[in-house]
């Protein structure tokens, strides 16, 4: 009887057991889908909220969860990411649709996978004892700005619109990075650049600063970007956005969580990030508007003489929808 007893606890434990791992391998074998290791890629991003998702999902462990490892480089802006994906130097670059569009001038291979965030964060500070109290004082200044970034267009748009050409002004392009160094130390009378920058310029100047936004209205979308040609496979890149989607999700559902990881990758206080957060729109997404406006910028720029009047580009044949279409379509409202 007691021999008896034990044959049955031990197969009762075994079956339990085999019940248990048949639980956890429902659905398909989704728990070994979302653990094992498939593929590697590395990105290129400048250091702001607008990437956000992106910080989010590493933080989280969402990149790993889906079995991808995420290598995030750090560059002065997203003119210097676009240079490094067209040279190999990265699998993906983030940038703004402006630097997309003039990068894509350059570069056939370019392909926009996703915009990552909106934003209203792009302005132009200047020095009051340069003889700058109005934008009508701009005559004759010195403006530095990233040439090829969204900077430039916006400051084109918001000079216009006010009577002054870009003859009227000395543009001088300096990289992102140096630019608040550039007018605190006078080689310039001015920046145009977008937060944090500008909020770093405004602190180096003090009250000789005087400020104005620039896009007045006109959104400006961060890409994510990489090449035709040398693409990571199909399943690398739906777990790699699968994981953005967790991270949009986890934002939505534990907002102040989410904003505490993204703050603490930028390394800014709590004051400092407010201000730029207020101005971003963190979605996953392929919207009908950035097409319209990158193939107006496009015109803009061939108008403007800044790049080659001969080349027509398809914009529609620049983005790569296959990813975002498998993971989350209904963020898919370009037609195609």
């Amino acid at each position: 009887m007691k021999r008896w007893t034990v044959s049955f606890l031990l197969a009762a434990v075994a079956c339990t057991t085999l019940l248990l791992a048949s639980c956890r391998n429902d659905g398909g074998g989704s728990e070994k889908s979302s653990t094992s290791p498939i593929g590697r890629v590395t990105l290129m991003s400048s250091v702001q909220d607008m990437s956000g998702l992106l910080y989010l999902a590493d933080a989280r462990g969402y990149f790993q969860e889906q079995g991808v490892e995420v290598v995030l480089a750090d560059t002065a802006s997203g003119v210097e990411a676009a240079k490094a994906l067209a040279e190999g130097r990265t699998d993906f670059a983030m940038m703004s649709d402006f630097a997309f569009v003039r990068a894509s001038f350059e570069e056939d291979q370019l392909v926009v996978l996703a915009s990552l965030a909106e934003t209203d964060n792009t302005e132009l500070v200047c020095r009051q004892d340069r003889g700058i109290e109005t934008p009508a004082d701009l005559r004759g200044k010195r403006i530095g700005l990233k040439k090829s970034s969204a900077a430039e267009y916006f400051l084109g748009n918001y000079l216009l619109a006010r009577g002054i050409t870009e003859p009227d002004i000395t543009l001088v392009d300096i990289n992102a990075d140096q630019l608040s160094e550039a007018v605190a130390a006078g080689e310039v009378d001015g920046v145009a650049a977008w937060w944090p920058i500008t909020a770093r310029t405004q602190q180096m100047l003090g009250d000789t600063a005087v400020s104005w936004p620039i896009q007045e209205g006109q959104k400006k979308f961060w890409l994510l970007v990489g090449r035709r040609d040398r693409l990571p496979a199909q399943p690398v890149l739906e777990r790699f956005f699968t994981a953005l989607v967790r991270a949009e999700e986890h934002l939505a559902a534990r907002p102040e969580d989410g904003r505490e990881a993204i703050r603490a990758r930028l390394g800014l206080d709590q004051q400092e990030f407010a201000v730029g957060w207020a101005q971003t729109r963190l979605h996953l997404g392929l919207p009908r508007e950035f097409l319209r406006l990158m193939e107006f910028e496009a015109r803009w720029s061939v108008a403007r003489g800044l790049v080659a009047a001969g080349k027509s580009l398809d914009f529609l044949e620049r983005i790569h929808f296959e990813a975002l279409d498998a993971v989350k379509p209904r963020a898919v409202t370009i037609i195609h």
